[in-house]
Order: C-alpha cells, then sequence, then structure tokens
C-alpha cells in the first residue's frame, strides 16, 4: 500500500532531510511540497492538480470583469445605434434667403437700400448647411444712420439628434462664443427655441425643429452725421422692438424648408 508522503524537501546544505512543518489556522500541518515521483504509477483519471490560492483568485477576478462587461453592453451603457433624427422633411433645395422672407424687418427698420447675399451650401453625409446674409443700410436715427446685418445659417443633421448640444448651449453666440447677458424662450416657433440679448447691439434667434437648426444674427452699426468734437451721439437703435421680425424671418425660413 502507498501512502501519502510527509510534507519535506531537502533544503541543499546536506544536513539532513530539511523537513519542515507549516502549521495551518487550526493547528493542523499543511502539506509541503511533493517531492517524490512514483514510478510506474500514473495519475488518476479526473485528478486536479493543486494550484496556489492567487491563481484561483486571478480567474475568477478575470470572469468577474468578463461578466461585468457583459451585463454593460446587455444594460446599454456601451455605444449602441441611434436612429437619425426627424427633419419633418425640410431640405435645401433652394437659398433660405429668399425674396420675401425679412420684409417685416426691412419695414421695421425702413433703410434706404437692403438686398441678399447668396447663399453658400455645404453637403456632408452628416449634416447640409446654408449661409446667408441680409443687409439694411442706412436706416435712419437721431443724430446718424444705422445698419443691419442679419447673419443667417440653417443646418440640418441627418445622423445625431442636435437636441442636447443645442440647450446646452442655448446662451452662446456660435460666431465670438460670447454668452449672453439674458437668454428666454420663444413660444410656438419651432419645437424649441431662444432669443440672446447681449451688452452691444446683436440679438440672435435660435430655432431647432426636428433635426433642423436656424440661427439668425442680427447685428447693428450706428455711424454719427458728423465727426467734429461737437458732433451729437446718435441713438442707438432699440433691437428690442424688432423681435417680432427676427421671429416673422424664422418662420419664413421654415416654411421655404419645408417647401
Amino acid at each position: 500500500m502507498i501512502t501519502e508522503p510527509e510534507a519535506s524537501w531537502d533544503t541543499g546544505d546536506g544536513g539532513g532531510t530539511g523537513r519542515q512543518d507549516v502549521t495551518g489556522g487550526a493547528g493542523g500541518l499543511l502539506p509541503g511540497p511533493r517531492s517524490e515521483v512514483i514510478e510506474g504509477v500514473p495519475p488518476g483519471p479526473g485528478r486536479v492538480a493543486r494550484l496556489p490560492g492567487w491563481v484561483w483568485g486571478a480567474l475568477g477576478g478575470a470572469l468577474a470583469v468578463t461578466l461585468a462587461g457583459a451585463g454593460l453592453a446587455y444594460a446599454g451603457v456601451l455605444p449602441q445605434h441611434r436612429p437619425a433624427p426627424d427633419l419633418h422633411g425640410y431640405r435645401l433645395g433652394q437659398s433660405p434667403c429668399g425674396a420675401h422672407t425679412f420684409d417685416a424687418l426691412s419695414s421695421a427698420v425702413a433703410p434706404r437700400s437692403s438686398g441678399v447675399w447668396p447663399a453658400v451650401f455645404e453637403h456632408t453625409p452628416q449634416l447640409d448647411r446654408a449661409q446667408c446674409v441680409f443687409l439694411a443700410n442706412d436706416a435712419r436715427t437721431r443724430g446718424g444712420t444705422t445698419s443691419y446685418d442679419l447673419q443667417v445659417e440653417v443646418d440640418l443633421h441627418r445622423r445625431t439628434d442636435p437636441a442636447p448640444e443645442f440647450d446646452a448651449e442655448r446662451s452662446v453666440d456660435p460666431s465670438t462664443l460670447k454668452v449672453a447677458t439674458r437668454t428666454t424662450t420663444t413660444p410656438h416657433l419651432g419645437d424649441r427655441a431662444y432669443l440672446l440679448e447681449f451688452d452691444t447691439p446683436t440679438r440672435i434667434l435660435k430655432v431647432r425643429s426636428g433635426g433642423a437648426v436656424v440661427t439668425l444674427r442680427l447685428e447693428a452699426t450706428t455711424t454719427p452725421y458728423g465727426t467734429g468734437p461737437d458732433t451729437e451721439a446718435p441713438d442707438l437703435p432699440d433691437l428690442g422692438r424688432l423681435t417680432p421680425a427676427l421671429t416673422d424671418a424664422a418662420r419664413a425660413i421654415l416654411t421655404t424648408l419645408a417647401a
């Protein structure tokens, strides 16, 4: 009968068997490394080799990480495909600055001359964009004249919903990155609309309708009649009274996009 050998190994100093006993937590002896192989006796079937505890710990940790990753993917934490934003049938088939888009604004400021710059278009798989400008020059005020520069930008987002970014940057001037001194919502215009006021003669109206974002940036420049020391300072324009005209222009642009 073959019995289990005692835990022993040679210390290498030639001074005996070098037997060492390791005491477990319960006071018993823990077996040391196996130091002998019995010839002619193959290992029994199904016998599992004894592995150090740290190996089992590493295997368990790897398994836990794998299961956790699978759970995150199932829960939707990992990136997933999202549907394209609804464009409500909008398209850039023509310039958003049409012949009558700014009639209300032109009537409100009564310029000596006005006109529209031709639109510039950009088309990519992710975005369709158009930019155009309406100019109203030499509107008379007390002590001078005022010119109005209205920049229009239309972005049709084809793949990514613009709503989160639109709301997060609602108070930012996209041209200067300056933050508005006051931001208010404009009701009954698109899905969401914001009016931005600044400490300069600038007003911005931002409108989102589905995946379409329309930005109207109105800036006024006033020039006095004279340049001498006795020249009277001209009145600055009241841009607040032009808010209805800006809203009217935004609605006209959305109508053009849907045509």
